[in-house]
This record gives C-alpha cells, sequence and structure tokens, in this order.
C-alpha cells in the first residue's frame, strides 16, 4: 500500500539527495568480530565475500581478530529502500504527476457538482439525481397508501 503514496516517493528522493554515497562508519558495537581460518589475513580472507556483499574491515592485515562492518556507504541502505540514485527522476515524476491529478479531479468534481449548469440534461446536475429519486419515492408512497385505503381486507 505504500507504494500508492506520494510521499513514499518524496521521501525516498529526498533521501537519496541527502545520504547517496555517503561513506559509512561503524561503531564498535556495529562491527561483527571474527577470527580468519588458517593463516590469512583478514582481507585475504574475506576479499570474494566482500566482492559480492561489500562492506570494509577495520584492519584487513590482521591475522588475529578481523573486525566487519556490513555497509562501506549508504547506497547498500537505500538500495535496500529502492531509493537509488537512478530513479531519482522517477519519483519526482511520480509525486507530481499524482498530485496534478488530483488537483485535477478536485476542480472537476467542484465544477460538476457546485457550478450552475444549463437546463436540460439530468445527468449534467448531481442536485436533481437526489430530487428525481424523492418524487418517486413520493409517487410510489401515494400509491401504496392509496391501495392499502381502499383494500378492505387490512
Amino acid at each position: 500500500m505504500y507504494r500508492v503514496s506520494p510521499f513514499t516517493y518524496w521521501i525516498a528522493g529526498v533521501m537519496n539527495t541527502a545520504l547517496g554515497n555517503t561513506p559509512v562508519k561503524c561503531s564498535k558495537t556495529e562491527l561483527l568480530p571474527f577470527m580468519p581460518f588458517g593463516n590469512v589475513t583478514c582481507g585475504e580472507y574475506m576479499a570474494p565475500y566482500m566482492k559480492v556483499a561489500g562492506g570494509y574491515l577495520v584492519d584487513p592485515t590482521s591475522t588475529l581478530e578481523c573486525q566487519y562492518c556490513k555497509m562501506n556507504n549508504t547506497n547498500a541502505y537505500l538500495g535496500s529502500m529502492n531509493a537509488l540514485d537512478l530513479s531519482r527522476w522517477q519519483n519526482f515524476g511520480i509525486f507530481w504527476v499524482y498530485n496534478i491529478v488530483n488537483i485535477a479531479i478536485t476542480i472537476f468534481l467542484y465544477w460538476f457538482v457546485r457550478v450552475p449548469k444549463k437546463e436540460g440534461n439530468i445527468l449534467l446536475h448531481p442536485a436533481r439525481w437526489f430530487s428525481f429519486w424523492k418524487k418517486n419515492d413520493k409517487v410510489y408512497s401515494d400509491v401504496l397508501v392509496a391501495k392499502l385505503e381502499s383494500d378492505d381486507s387490512v
């Protein structure tokens, strides 16, 4: 449902502009500590994984304890929210088209319901729709009352 709201696209554009391509520095509580297997450095051990998943090592030359942060820039986070740099103008356009269409519909409905129109076509007079039904209901109820009054069995 969040795709229906124009604010989804507006927030994505604002976040992309404000946070895009910004380097990330993880705090000590966000770092993942682990020991590399064998007699290799942290950089050699994690190179294939970081090529696919991204992130960075605090000390890639260490052989004792590695500290890994899963994000090296904000684009990884923005990508998980579909707020990438590629969709910035698309989001901007969707936001404005949504607002312009809503304004146009509001103006049309105001004109349709409130602005006086020439006599004739009942379809152009929404206020007459209800008066038409009231007249028919009155006629129907009058006929029903007359029938009940003439019926002796009731």
